[in-house]
C-alpha cells in the first residue's frame, strides 16, 4: 500500500557526487605513511641508535635466565632498561599524536553535534511510528480475543443443542500484515519485540547460570573481591591460590 507524501518540504537525499581528480589532499602521501614517518623521525631525533638498542634488548631478553638472587637482580636491571625504552616510545607517541588527537576531537565534536540533531529528529518520528504500531497490534490482539470468545460461545451452544454441524470453522490464523510502502521509497514493517524485566535475580539465575557471559561476569566479580581483600575472604565454591610476582623498580 502506497502513502501520499506528507512532508513536501523535505526532499529525498541526493546521491553523493563522485570526487573529481585532483581533489583535496591528492598530492599528500597516505595518512598512515605520513604519521609513520613523523613517528620515526621524532623517535630517532631523541635516540639515534634506537633500532640498534631495540635489537640488543630483544636479544638479551632471549638469553636471560634467573637461577639465583644475583641473576634476579640483573634481570631487574634489564626490566628497568626496557621500561625506560618503552617510556621513550610512549612519549614520542603522545607528542606525534597530539595534533591529530586535537583535530580528531574537533571533527568528532562536529559529527556528534550533527548526529545528535538527527538522532533527536529520528526519535520524535519513530515515537509516533511505534505508538501507532503498538495501537495497531493491540487492535489485532483484541480482534483475535473476540473471535476466540465467539468461537467458544458457539462451541458451547452446539454442545447444548447437540448440533455439531452448527460449529463454524476455526478463526483463521492472523496473517502477517503487509509492509507499508511510501511513494518516497520507504518500506515500513511492524516487528514485535519482547522486553524482559528481572524481578527475582536468584530465580532468574537458575536459567542463565550456564551461559558463558554470565560465568565470565561471575569470574570478574569474584576476582575483584579476592583482590580487594587480598585473598582473605572465603567464598563458597571458590579456590584462592597465591601467585608470587617479581617487581623491578
Amino acid at each position: 500500500m502506497a502513502t501520499k507524501p506528507v512532508f513536501d518540504d523535505v526532499q529525498p537525499w541526493p546521491e553523493a557526487a563522485k570526487p573529481a581528480d585532483g581533489g583535496m589532499g591528492h598530492n599528500r602521501p597516505p595518512a598512515e605513511d605520513d604519521v609513520k614517518a613523523q613517528f620515526r623521525e621524532e623517535l630517532l631525533t631523541a635516540k639515534p641508535d634506537f633500532d640498534t638498542r631495540l635489537d640488543q634488548i630483544e636479544a638479551a631478553a632471549d638469553r636471560v635466565q634467573v637461577t639465583d638472587d644475583e641473576t634476579l637482580g640483573r634481570a631487574g636491571d634489564m626490566v628497568r632498561i626496557i621500561r625506560a625504552t618503552d617510556k621513550l616510545v610512549s612519549e614520542t607517541h603522545t607528542k606525534v599524536k597530539a595534533p591529530y588527537l586535537t583535530a580528531g576531537r574537533v571533527c568528532d565534536a562536529e559529527k556528534n553535534a550533527l548526529t545528535g540533531r538527527l538522532a533527536g529528529a529520528r526519535s520524535k518520528v519513530e515515537q509516533h511510528m511505534n505508538r501507532y504500531a503498538q495501537e495497531k497490534r493491540q487492535r489485532e490482539i483484541e480482534e483475535q480475543r473476540k473471535a476466540e470468545e465467539e468461537r467458544r460461545r458457539l462451541e458451547e451452544l452446539a454442545r447444548e443443542n447437540e448440533l455439531e454441524e452448527a460449529l463454524p470453522p476455526p478463526p483463521p490464523v492472523a496473517a502477517r500484515p503487509e509492509p507499508v510502502r511510501s511513494d518516497g521509497g520507504a518500506t515500513v514493517s511492524t516487528q514485535v519485540d519482547y522486553i524482559s524485566t528481572v524481578e527475582d535475580y536468584s530465580k532468574a539465575f537458575r536459567k542463565v547460570k550456564d551461559d558463558a557471559s554470565v560465568r565470565e561476569a561471575i569470574d570478574k566479580a569474584i576476582q575483584r573481591i579476592v583482590k580487594a581483600t587480598k585473598g582473605q575472604t572465603a567464598i563458597p565454591g571458590v579456590r584462592i591460590d597465591e601467585c608470587a610476582k617479581a617487581l623491578a623498580r
